[in-house]
């Protein structure tokens, strides 16, 4: 997660301006303002940055059991190079863009990996823990977490137009992770 944070700072202190003032909220903005900035269907005037989906599906598909997410963010990234993704608005809408794609996998993953537990339960029903039930639960889990951390990095930020930015970065770290961390135990469960 560090690395996809410390790219994006540098990014933003190597940007010569980022032109959108916002103002302070709280925390639960966050997601509001990141749904605001990727409903924009103008910049300036131009046709808003988009992420290149594509990319980011075939990177997922690349990545080996052992690479632990290089790609992240460089959908983001170039979005972002693109006119209009260089502002606070901008970057939040590239970073939100590239959040959605992963979270796609993300539940496809799931399901997948919700609909072998399945079969496992069914094939021992014997066994007092439901493997979908603790599938669930701990995705549960993991939307809490994901949600809370996210929205502490936003409320370190609160004073400045950074924290939409840091917020969504770290949506798309989180949401990025647990996708390949879910391909990771489908690939395990079944071998």
């Amino acid at each position: 997660m560090q690395r996809t944070w410390q790219r994006l700072l540098s990014m933003l202190v190597l940007s010569p301006v980022i032109a959108v003032a916002q103002t302070p909220g709280d925390p639960e903005e966050a997601g509001k303002e990141a749904a605001q900035a990727s409903s924009l269907a103008e910049v300036g005037g131009s046709a808003a940055p988009t992420v290149a989906a594509a990319e980011v599906r075939d990177c997922f598909v690349q990545m080996g059991q052992g690479a632990v997410g290089d790609c992240i963010g460089l959908a983001a990234d170039a979005c972002q190079q693109t006119p209009g993704g260089a502002t606070t608005l901008g970057i939040v809408d590239c970073l939100a863009q590239e959040t959605r794609v992963w979270d796609e996998l993300l539940n496809a993953q799931y399901q997948e990996l919700r609909a072998l537990m399945r079969e496992q339960d069914e094939g021992n029903p014997d066994v007092g823990i439901s493997r979908v039930d603790a599938l669930r639960d701990v995705q549960r889990a993991w939307i809490t977490f994901r949600d809370a951390e996210c929205g502490y990095a936003y409320a370190r930020y609160q004073d400045g137009t950074i924290r939409s930015v840091v917020a969504a970065a770290c949506q798309l770290e989180q949401t990025a992770q647990r996708a390949l961390t879910l391909k990771g135990i489908l690939h395990e469960s079944s071998l």
